[in-house]
């Protein structure tokens, strides 16, 4: 495809098949903690959260290990094979908290890819061309997320009520994904950088731009509370549980179609401004969610709306990339990570504490609020965060 790098087209494919496999076991693991194993909503987000902070902590340690060694491809790849035990391992779950260390260990797999799968994306391209490729790979992450759902869908069509052989049937894509990246290689360079010593001062000498972009990360990511909170809504205003899966392709659908056009919208537009765009339907949806009770129809084109979220990443990325110095991409990647994980931790915490306490509405309406606080930070400092645009 015009514009897109062997490398992005490498990582892309990989990501398709291991999101097909994290998106076949994700729509029924809420399902499975709480009608299985009996965990509460306030444990469903206290397992998210954790999951998601460990990630995000490790996400910063490997980014750095990355831009210290100067190689990236055997942190995607072990990144990918650490996912694929802990999905293989789930089908045995027997409490809430063995599923909390199998999510610990695939969130472990993932920091150790995310940061380094970003820099191996935008050193492949130039500039103007990164918002295409990091659009790219977010449709083609998108295309498995939207396919493991239908698969989870007719996996319980076959097998009603079997939530475990789910968990079996999603070892299949896990494997082709580590096949495929073994034929994942590193960019050979000339250049030679010196080996920095890790300290604090490498956080200190980033640019005020990417600070400040942490800032609004950090904000939204107190809104972005577990997709889980979706799912357990959906049900409770009488979605069929085959059909929840279906749900959720749905939105995997809308964001696979938007985010390649919106990460070539962001290299002509802006990567703010897309980014801006990308909130906006975040804070609709949960305004939305928060108030399906009164006409549970519409939980359909909220999901639809809440694909178009696919835009954030999209565009994020190439705007944090582009804020620093290439030498500190997987770094910088990492401490957003860092930032926005352990956000997304209090906030999963909160709004499953909110959601047992005061019902759902309370949840939405407090990610509404934090998600327009976001995108009222971003609009406000826009100025300062927007790299120059080159010509393509």
């Amino acid at each position: 495809m015009r514009g897109v790098s062997r490398t992005t087209f490498l990582v892309s494919t990989a990501s398709t098949l291991n999101d097909t496999a994290n998106n076949m076991v994700a729509p029924v693991l809420p399902l499975f903690l709480t009608n299985v194993l009996g965990a509460s909503p306030a444990i469903v987000g206290l397992i998210e959260g954790i999951a998601g902070a460990v990630s995000s902590i490790l996400t910063l340690a490997s980014g750095i290990w990355s831009d210290r060694v100067q190689r990236h491809a055997p942190f995607v790849v072990g990144g990918y094979l650490l996912s694929t035990v802990s999905r293989t391992l789930m089908f045995v779950a027997f409490s809430w908290w063995f599923v909390l260390l199998l999510r610990g260990l695939d969130r472990f797999g993932r920091s150790i890819r995310s940061a380094a799968r970003d820099a191996m994306i935008a050193g492949s391209v130039p500039q103007h061309l990164q918002g295409r490729n990091f659009g790219f790979y977010n449709s083609a992450d998108h295309l498995g997320a939207m396919v493991g759902p239908l698969l989870t869908s007719v996996v319980l069509l076959l097998f009603p009520e079997q939530l475990r052989m789910v968990f079996i049937a999603a070892i299949i894509p896990s494997l082709l994904t580590l096949f495929l990246l073994l034929k994942l290689r590193d960019k050979t360079t000339t250049e030679q950088r010196p080996r920095r010593p890790i300290s604090f001062s490498q956080f200190r000498k980033l640019p005020q731009p990417f600070f400040l972009l942490m800032l609004v990360m950090t904000i939204f990511g107190l809104a972005n509370s577990s997709d889980s909170f979706l799912i357990l809504r959906a049900e409770q205003i009488g979605t069929p549980t085959p059909l929840i899966p279906l749900a959720v392709s749905l939105v995997s659908l809308v964001a696979m179609l938007v985010a390649y056009p919106a990460g070539i919208l962001a290299d002509r537009i802006g990567f703010a401004n897309t980014t801006a765009l990308g909130i906006a339907c975040y804070a609709l949806t949960y305004l939305g969610f928060a108030h399906v009770h009164h006409a549970p129809v519409m939980i359909w084109p909220l999901f639809l709306l809440y694909g178009g979220t696919g835009a954030i990443a999209g565009a994020m990325k190439p705007l944090v990339m582009s804020s620093v110095p290439k030498d500190r991409r997987s770094t910088a990647s990492g401490l957003m990570a860092l930032s926005g994980g352990l956000a997304v931790l209090l906030g999963n915490v909160i709004a499953g504490i909110l959601w047992s306490w005061y019902g759902p509405t309370a949840t939405f309406m407090l990610g509404f609020g934090l998600a327009m606080t976001a995108l009222y930070v971003l609009l406000l400092i826009q100025k300062q965060i927007t790299p120059p645009q080159r010509p393509s």
